[in-house]
């Protein structure tokens, strides 16, 4: 049906791509511009007319017309056609026979090897040009199909640009098999797979310590990826990114695909695929153990600290003092020594530790780096990330932020080539303390009672990183209030869908009746994630101490798909817990019928507590030692040294 006054798929296709679907971003490019540009007064149908160059474009187009317009439940999943007779009779759906599929996928194929798009998908495109004039507003074929049926007895076939839609996102999707998945370039590579590899080498922003040692590892802060991997596609209106597994509940985008996701305008939540430059050091090993350290271990009221009063509002803010760093039996001179010991302890039981989890705002920078040091050392170097809440950044900037080191696996992963990939992301929600949670926590003294208190914290630019640890698995992490918030991260998640959400918390205890274990199921379920929440034992204590509810020494949970939610038990004088977990291939199936072949789901096998004695971890020396001789570090072209404490 066309239209002058309704959105056609023209606009989309001018909104999708405003300079036509042969630009290419400057992020594509070796300069900042094309030197071909066309001035937008200029523009004519012409500059859609042919088909973008990559498969993310393509992907990126399709995927959002899709979207907008709701054609996805108006899609049949099934490849039988019915007899003519019984098609008449029915309003018509968008369906791909066994046969067009198999020309879809012949035609990926082809992409694939020749990096170009065959003429199939050419003519394919062409009906979405046909079909510029047409309204997007699927109830208006309908009616009119509607009037058909009362006239002629028989209703219309649906507009050709529909199926045009649900091919080429499939050709294109297909067309990206293993697309963040792969990390070394090969001969028989296509470019634009080459591409997302060669930007990951680039995004390197240099050394932000070097070794100083045969057992130390070079700090390396990756720039930020990019943020889509479409080119011609406006990142302010929809991005491309690969994809984890692939959500087995619902009828959306996000189980249409199985290589690719839409992550929506880079404005609204910046995602970054962190494609590592080298191996994953994990590779294909099937467990995962992981050590969780629940500091601090004992806080005070004091540690909340009220910034501002608005006595007329009947709100205020507040900080948070990290008073357990400065004094305690965890202070920042003993906390090296004392993740050694745990590490040691935990390798009496497991034969490596795998990764290491902190809580929200346990630490800060400084000692993030100085515990990756002990990390890597410690775990006879087969450790493969670490990720921590922190109260600043590697930009030296004071947020509550997740700090994440992943370790890349080299050709010769010797001593001086243990490179670790850092980078952080702030926390996206600040988190509002009401009069009730001041006095399940026993903070009324500090933070004064009948008032709303919200968190001191700069937002900022909103972020979302993806990790890629083993060759078919991809974790991301979350700080507090960002799980219980679906906006702006759960839809992401959903559609890229990671196989480990680490969500750190500084909450009470974890167990299956609060909000925690709510939202950690809603994730589970849908895409079919495994999250694992780990709080304080100071937050869990003071709840102990002051809710009125029942004890609980649960300071983490993990919940998976298989819908059981494991808690974390503490207890009096352990110091953390060592958790594994297990994988498995699953067969994720597209509801267009495609089978996934790379990827995993993990699921909790056992846990054990780690304890270690006092006076084997007091270790004054090595941390105020190591802070003294740090170096100046480059980044990007600046060069400036870190702050002093």
């Amino acid at each position: 049906m066309r239209s002058s006054t309704l959105t056609t798929v023209g606009d989309v296709l001018k909104t999708v791509f405003p300079r036509g679907t042969q630009h290419v971003a400057s992020a594509w490019s070796s300069s900042e511009s094309n030197g071909d540009e066309v001035p937008e007064h200029q523009l004519g149908i012409k500059h859609w007319q042919i088909i973008p160059t990559l498969p993310y474009d393509v992907f990126a187009f399709c995927a959002y017309l899709i979207d907008v317009t709701g054609l996805i439940v108006h899609f049949e999943p099934s490849s039988a056609v019915p007899a003519a007779t019984e098609l008449a009779k029915a309003p018509a759906k968008v369906r791909l026979s066994k046969k067009d599929r198999g020309y879809c996928d012949t035609s990926s194929k082809k992409w694939e090897k020749k990096g170009r798009p065959d003429l199939q998908t050419h003519l394919l495109w062409a009906e979405i040009i046909a079909g510029a004039g047409d309204t997007i507003r699927i109830r208006d074929h309908y009616r009119l199909s509607h009037e058909h049926f009362e006239k002629n007895g028989v209703h219309l076939p649906v507009p050709r640009w529909w199926t045009a839609a649900f091919k080429l996102l499939r050709i294109a999707d297909e067309a990206c098999k293993g697309v963040g998945h792969e990390h070394e370039i090969t001969k028989e590579m296509p470019v634009y797979k080459r591409m997302p590899i060669l930007r990951s080498k680039q995004s390197r922003k240099g050394i932000l310590r070097s070794p100083t040692s045969q057992s130390d590892v070079a700090f390396v802060k990756a720039d930020k990826q990019l943020s889509t991997l479409a080119a011609a596609a406006d990142k302010g209106i929809v991005c491309v990114q690969p994809k984890g597994r692939v959500s087995q509940v619902g009828c959306s985008l996000r189980n249409l695909s199985r290589n690719l996701s839409i992550t929506g305008p880079v404005g609204s939540v910046r995602c970054s695929w962190q494609v590592l430059s080298g191996l994953p050091r994990g590779g294909k090993i099937d467990t995962l153990n992981l050590l969780l350290v629940p500091i601090p271990y004992a806080l005070t009221s004091a540690s909340f600290v009220p910034c501002q009063h608005i006595s007329e509002d009947h709100w205020g803010n507040f900080s948070i003092n990290q008073k357990w760093l400065d004094d305690g039996q965890i202070a920042r001179e003993n906390l090296p020594g004392f993740l050694e010991q745990m590490i040691k302890k935990a390798l009496d039981e497991v034969p490596s530790i795998n990764g290491i989890v902190l809580p929200e705002y346990a630490i800060d920078y400084a000692l993030f780096e100085a515990l990756t040091r002990i990390a890597n050392r410690a775990s006879n170097g087969k450790i493969e990330f670490m990720i921590a809440g922190c109260s600043d950044n590697c930009d030296d900037e004071k947020v509550n932020c997740v700090v994440t080191a992943i370790w890349e696996k080299t050709e010769k992963d010797n001593s001086r080539n243990r490179r670790v990939k850092i980078i952080s992301q702030r926390k996206h929600h600040r988190w509002k303390l009401n009069d009730g949670q001041t006095r399940y926590y026993g903070i009324s003294s500090a933070l004064a009672p009948f008032k709303d208190w919200w968190e001191q914290h700069d937002i900022d630019a909103r972020e979302l990183n993806f990790f890629q640890f083993r060759d078919n698995a991809v974790f991301s992490s979350l700080i507090c209030e960002d799980l219980a918030r679906n906006d702006p991260c759960h839809d992401i998640l959903r559609s890229v869908a990671p196989n480990l959400i680490f969500a750190l918390l500084m909450d009470g205890p974890q167990i299956p009746e609060r909000w925690p274990a709510r939202y950690a199921s809603t994730l589970a379920d849908d895409p079919g994630s495994t999250i694992i929440t780990l709080t304080s034992r100071a937050l869990v204590e003071r709840a102990n101490d002051y809710s009125g509810f029942a004890r609980s020494n649960s300071v983490g949970l993990i919940r998976d798909e298989d819908g059981i939610s494991h808690q974390l038990d503490l207890d009096q004088g352990a110091n953390g817990v060592l958790v594994t977990l297990a994988s498995k291939e699953v067969k994720d199936v597209t509801i267009d019928g495609r089978w996934t072949d790379n990827a995993s789901g993990w699921y909790y096998q056992n846990q054990m507590q780690i304890t270690v004695a006092h006076s084997n971890w007091t270790n004054k020396s090595s941390f105020k030692e190591r802070r003294l001789e740090e170096p100046i570090f480059k980044t990007g072209q600046k060069l400036k040294k870190r702050r002093r404490n």
